[in-house]
């Protein structure tokens, strides 16, 4: 039973409705950027967002609420991250690569194949030097780091040649967890920034530093 938002009771959890398109594939991930929009990735291959500051309107019925942006990738969308910093967002997909996107239309515009092993993970990363890499951890505990090509005056991506790497570079990091990489984090401010951790199906977590 979904209630309206106006019969919240202090410390408990109110269902407020399902939202529209969702309900026939499993969703990998969901993101909130600051602009009060919710970012769904799913097994189908789309991404979609909402306006998620209409689930506050108590006249606005959830699951009436259609996509204001939905992009359809050739595979399965395993995980995505967001860098508004950037205006794009970046997703691991299973067909082993990374497709970036556009945080403006929610378009993508660039893929890279890695391998033929799923991607389970992406991560957008500022280094401590100012510049940005993605990072995808794959099923097989490999992760890699792929710079990206960034004005830093304008902190606009090339959308046209986005990846900083020739074909022939080895962007895997070493040593590679044991089982599936399923997780990336990082804190991109204060002293800790170009920090991040990877999590793996092996148990593990490795903490690594991007200071180049």
């Amino acid at each position: 039973e979904f209630k309206n938002i106006n019969d919240a009771v202090e410390g408990k959890l109110i269902p407020l409705g399902n939202l529209k398109g969702l309900d026939k594939t499993i969703v990998t991930c969901l993101k909130f950027d600051s602009k009060q929009r919710l970012w769904a990735a799913a097994y189908d291959g789309t991404t979609r967002t909402y306006d998620a500051s209409k689930c506050y309107d108590s006249n606005f019925r959830i699951s009436s609420q259609k996509p204001v942006f939905r992009a359809d990738y050739t595979d399965s969308v395993l995980d995505m991250d967001l860098c508004e910093e950037l205006n794009v967002g970046a997703c691991a997909t299973a067909d082993g690569g990374v497709a970036l996107f556009s945080i403006k239309d929610g378009q993508f515009f660039c893929g890279i194949i890695l391998s033929e092993v799923a991607a389970r993970s992406v991560l957008i990363l500022k280094k401590q030097n100012g510049s940005y890499a993605v990072l995808c951890g794959r099923s097989d505990g490999a992760i890699h780091h792929i710079p990206l090509n960034v004005d830093l005056e304008t902190n606009r991506v090339d959308q046209d040649n986005p990846f900083d790497v020739l074909e022939s570079t080895d962007t895997a990091l070493a040593p590679k967890h044991t089982g599936p990489a399923v997780s990336l984090a990082s804190q991109n401010e204060g002293t800790t920034e170009g920090l991040f951790c990877s999590g793996g199906q092996d148990g593990t977590v490795r903490v690594w530093t991007s200071n180049d």
